[in-house]
């Protein structure tokens, strides 16, 4: 079984987009939960971010990135929350044993694929002017959400 003690020595850098991203704060919530911390830089672009010595770079991927001098980038929400868990084992976010963690991996996939899919749509159409939403729009989005609910 691997072990990752959280390295305080080290810098994170979190990289998010100009424009506001839920994913970011899916991210701050999980650092700040771990007690992890982590240096936020605004960048217009991938293209802005440093690209590390060693290890993986995320130049090619999305928003947010994870940028670890010593370790290279991570991408993506789930990937970085992932790490972050890791980061902490006494906290036990991830799971204590292999099956643990696969069950943490399993609603972590449903999280992104099913429930976040269709409250994103709820929530669009909500924040839609009251006379452009569509009716059907908006009971079909509850009833996708009612619909992931159900596990």
């Amino acid at each position: 079984r691997r072990m990752m003690a959280c390295m305080p020595a080290q810098r994170w850098t979190l990289f998010r987009p100009l424009e506001p991203l839920p994913e970011v704060a899916k991210v701050l919530l999980a650092a700040d939960h771990c007690r992890v911390k982590l240096e936020v830089e605004d960048v217009s672009c991938l293209d802005d971010i440093p690209r590390p010595p060693l290890g993986t770079t995320a130049a090619a991927a999305r928003f947010p990135v994870l940028h670890m001098a010593q370790q290279g980038q991570l991408f993506g929400t789930h990937a970085i929350c992932r790490f972050l868990a890791q980061s902490r084992p006494g906290l036990g976010l991830h799971g204590d044993s292999f099956h643990e963690e696969a069950e943490v991996d399993s609603w972590m996939e449903w999280l992104q694929n099913e429930l976040e899919a269709a409250s994103e749509r709820l929530v669009q159409e909500i924040q839609r002017p009251l006379a452009l939403r569509q009716k059907a729009v908006l009971d079909q989005a509850r009833r996708d959400v009612a619909a992931a609910l159900r596990v």
